[in-house]
């Protein structure tokens, strides 16, 4: 049987805030038992003292660190595998049409629709091409 009454979340829900914001500006306990137990439990929460961290917390963040560093080269040739083969499914599959297309453009000269995403193309293959020539293909070039 379920007893949750809106009405009652409500009435819990005001006399907290109520607590707390008359515990903020000082106000006199009220009458209403409900809001001095708020105001109390308030109070206690504000005096409690923080736990310190483990002793030992640092040198583990540390260590945690330190392995998930460890184990990005495997994450980065993965990303790199699927990329590749990204690139190259899309080659396999957009050859054709860009070969029409080049075909076009050269033998048309007038429609440059196709030139410009055919040229933005070739371009950002020759930049990535320099680029991972220039870096290398080692797994910690960054």
């Amino acid at each position: 049987m379920n007893t949750h009454d809106p009405h009652r979340t409500a009435r819990e829900f005001d006399a907290q805030q109520r607590a707390v914001s008359d515990e903020r500006a000082g106000r006199p306990t009220a009458s209403d038992p409900t809001i001095a137990c708020y105001r109390a439990l308030h109070r206690a929460i504000l005096v409690a003292p923080l736990p310190e961290p483990p002793a030992a917390f640092a040198a583990a963040i540390a260590a945690q660190v330190e392995h998930a560093q460890g184990s990005e080269t495997l994450e980065t040739l993965l990303q790199r595998l699927l990329l590749t083969t990204v690139a190259i499914a899309a080659l396999v599959f957009s050859a054709p049409h860009l070969l029409t297309a080049a075909l076009e453009v050269a033998a048309i000269g007038r429609d440059v629709s196709l030139a410009l995403p055919l040229a933005a193309g070739i371009g950002i293959a020759v930049a990535g091409a320099i680029d991972r020539l220039a870096r290398g293909w080692t797994l910690s070039a960054r």
